[in-house]
Order: C-alpha cells, then sequence, then structure tokens
C-alpha cells in the first residue's frame, strides 16, 4: 500500500556543527514520570551519536542517542554517567525513519525504550529523574560547549509529563502533528521541527546554532509494520 507519513516535515542537520537548544527553564524538571519520543533518521550510525537529550548545568540527564557503530547498533538512553539499552541488535539504515521513544518511569530499572512501538528495553538498573532547571537540545550533544555531532533529520519532537502506557507510545508514533499528540497526554514541549525550532506549547521555543535546514522530509511508517506482532495495524 501507499506509506503511511507522521508529519510534514523534518529538521536536517548536515553537519556537526548544526544544532538547536531551549533556555534553561525549571519547568522541564519533570521528576521521575515523563516521555520523550521522536521520529529520527540517522545518516551517521556510527559511533556515539546523540540525538536529543535534556541536561542541566553542563550534564546530560536523559537522551536518545545511536551507539556501536554498523556491526552492532544499538539505541540508548543516556543520563550522563551511564545508560538504558535496547535488546539485541537495532539495524540503523540511515535511509529509514525510526520512531523512537523512552518512557521515564520513578526508580531504577523501570524505564523503557520503544522502537517503532514495540519494547525493545534491555534489562538495565538506570533512573533518569529530572530537577533543576534542564535544557533541551535538538541535534546533539549537550554540555557545557554544546555541539551538534549528530547528522540526520529530526521531527515531531514530544516531551509528555507522564509515563505512557505502550498504547500511548503507538498513538504518539501514528500522530501526525500537535493537535493529535496533545489528545494522548499532557504535553510540556512539542517540536515539529518542519519550518523551524519553536515549540507548540509556546514554553520551549529553541534557538539554532550553525546551519541546520528544514526540508520536506517526511517521517514515514516501515511498510508492512504490524505493531505487537500482528495486533493493531498502524496507520498515521
Amino acid at each position: 500500500g501507499e506509506p503511511k507519513f507522521c508529519g510534514d516535515g523534518a529538521a536536517t542537520f548536515p553537519t556537526a556543527s548544526d544544532y538547536a537548544q531551549t533556555a534553561a527553564s525549571a519547568d522541564l524538571a519533570l521528576g521521575e514520570t515523563y516521555t520523550l519520543c521522536a521520529w529520527v533518521r540517522s545518516v551517521k550510525p556510527d559511533g556515539a551519536n546523540h540525538v536529543v537529550n535534556i541536561g542541566v548545568s553542563g550534564t546530560i540527564k536523559v537522551g536518545i542517542a545511536f551507539f556501536g557503530g554498523v556491526s552492532n547498533p544499538a539505541v540508548y538512553a543516556y543520563n550522563g554517567a551511564s545508560t538504558m539499552n535496547t535488546t539485541g541488535v537495532f539495524e540503523s539504515d540511515p535511509h529509514t525513519w525510526y520512531h523512537i521513544a523512552i518512557v521515564i518511569k520513578a526508580g531504577a530499572g523501570n524505564s523503557q525504550i520503544f522502537i517503532n512501538g514495540i519494547d525493545s528495553t534491555a534489562s538495565h538498573s538506570q533512573s533518569f529523574p529530572l530537577s533543576g532547571s534542564p535544557v533541551l537540545h535538538l541535534g546533539g550533544t549537550y554540555s557545557a560547549s554544546p555541539s551538534g555531532d549528530w547528522e540526520g533529520d529530526l521531527a515531531n519532537v514530544a516531551l509528555f509529563t507522564s509515563s505512557l502506557t505502550e498504547d500511548q507510545v503507538r498513538q504518539a508514533m501514528r500522530a501526525s502533528d500537535y493537535g493529535s499528540h496533545a489528545t494522548i497526554a499532557t504535553l510540556e514541549a512539542f517540536y515539529p521541527l518542519s519550518e523551524n525550532f519553536n515549540d507548540s506549547t509556546g514554553n520551549h521555543n529553541a534557538t539554532a546554532s550553525g546551519s541546520p535546514e528544514f526540508r520536506p522530509n517526511r517521517p514515514q511508517l516501515p511498510r508492512g509494520l504490524d505493531l505487537a506482532r500482528g495486533a493493531a495495524q498502524a496507520r498515521c
């Protein structure tokens, strides 16, 4: 059938100097119950490449990243000291969009990583609390000297104020805009990234560094995606 698109475009970060970042805000201190998700297409899957992260005072507290290289690719959530990894081998194709969601729950070892709506979490003992006045960083690594060390396309970055259920993660994957995301759960921030770095909630607009671009590279559900190994068919 026809491909199912989940957005109107994407921010492209063509070089390692391109990224966008918000101002520090106590409103981003969501404690231990929140969800960060995004559509990602990485054109540089080798090495350790941060995609979206939230940090405080120069240290990452939670973030989505690729690591392991093409021989053993994976996705991890990083809290500035240790990681929550995906299970098995994640075949990161630079021509393919992936919906990645990290669902943060209170307590060590309870958080989850979903790839294309499927729980792909390896056993772990990490926690990812957000306190103080965090910064949200798009397209690279947040630090005292932030950078854009990831290259690829990014769209529909959503930060929910609660720990989404599996069904809600799948709803977020199929949602195409701010309105459809807002019906799932309360949003602290949402970035369509189709034409600027503005937050659709009006809370946390980001400022670009370098020369990121906006292109009609629309997030696309994988053809034949069958959630829950044979349950609901995904449609945007």
